[in-house]
């Protein structure tokens, strides 16, 4: 809020920074601290999302893309 301040102050000037920021200052660092919280368990999921492609990836080598059904499914449509 301090930086605001600083380079809202000059003509013409934004007033109100000292109070804004003493109201609602907590409620900032608050949603700051959510919005950290929210990319890390983002960022997490991704990670746990990338081992499980790579533990799963081997399983899946080697397997052939050729029709195992002896007709094609949904040729009617």
């Amino acid at each position: 809020m301090q930086t605001i301040s600083e380079a809202m102050s000059h003509p013409p000037g934004v007033t109100g920074w000292t109070s804004f920021g003493s109201a609602y200052e907590e409620h900032m660092q608050d949603v700051k601290s959510h919005a950290d919280t929210l990319a890390e368990n983002i960022q997490a999921a991704a990670s746990e999302g990338a081992r499980t492609d790579d533990a799963a990836a081997g399983d899946y080598r080697g397997i052939s893309s050729a029709p195992i059904l002896s007709r094609a499914v949904n040729d009617n449509f």
